[in-house]
């Protein structure tokens, strides 16, 4: 009962991080298996010939896993970014978008560039076209602050391993959305036992446990700088820190001729 209690503590933690309810959260061993769990729960509920986009910027874990579904029928259309900013921008995706798109998967800030997309406007195309999202927070979720009901997000997943944690992915998925998707776990896990069904084989205890100490250091970062000790003031004094040590490299490389 305590051990069950303390991974209970862990997935609120997590939730925390998000913004979300516990319930609404799914633990995996990492993000890559969590997001193909996803695919595999969400591919019974379209049809051959329905759509999903990917973008050229992402990381594998949030491209392979939908490009796989074209083996499935799914067609798989891109989101590219642009030469002259190696952004995603709206309007190419707004062309993207048409009845059949089902899902759009992107990265909230690319590990490879940098560039930070504009989520909620892309959660807003494409809700407005009646597609999901999935929003790869993995590279922003060290630095930024994560708010999945600010966003609007049907689904945003982060490594907590890379915001102080164990080696445990972690994954927002909307209720609605949670109940609908199809089991992966075991034939024998009810269909109505919501995150637990697709966290096959269970979470690893000792390892969901230790997530509270990640909320416990960023409150307890908080304080220590005389801040109040929340989530957010932590983030706060993080992304304020990163722009102290970062503009005069940043301003450098502007002027810089080469």
């Amino acid at each position: 009962m305590d051990a069950s209690a303390a991974v209970d503590a862990g997935r609120a933690a997590a939730a925390r991080l998000f913004g979300c309810d516990a319930d609404e959260v799914v633990l995996g061993a990492s993000t890559t298996a969590l997001v193909n769990n996803l695919a595999a729960a969400l591919r019974p509920l379209w049809s051959e010939g329905d759509e999903v986009i990917v973008t050229d910027v992402d990381h594998e874990t949030n491209i392979g896993a939908w490009r796989r579904l074209a083996e499935t029928g799914i067609v798989v259309r891109e989101w590219r970014v642009r030469e002259g900013d190696s952004a995603l921008h709206l309007e190419d995706l707004e062309a993207l978008l048409g009845e059949r798109t089902r899902l759009v998967a992107f990265t909230h800030c690319s590990n490879i560039v940098g560039s930070i997309t504009d989520v909620a406007g892309a959660v807003q195309l494409a809700k407005a076209a009646g597609a999901l999202t999935c929003v790869d927070a993995v590279a922003y979720g060290p630095h930024r602050r994560i708010d999945v009901r600010a966003l609007g997000v049907d689904v945003e997943f982060a490594s907590l391993y890379k915001i102080y944690g164990p080696h445990v992915g972690a994954m927002f998925i909307r209720r609605e959305l949670m109940d609908r998707a199809a089991r992966t776990n075991h034939y024998f896990v009810p269909e109505d036992s919501g995150a637990y069904k697709l966290e096959p084989g269970g979470t690893c205890y000792e390892l969901a446990a230790s997530l509270v100490g990640v909320t416990e250091y960023l409150e307890g970062l908080a304080q220590h700088h005389g801040a109040e000790p929340t989530i957010d003031a932590a983030y706060g004094l993080i992304a304020e820190q990163e722009e102290t040590l970062v503009t005069p490299l940043l301003a450098f490389l502007a002027d810089h001729p080469k």
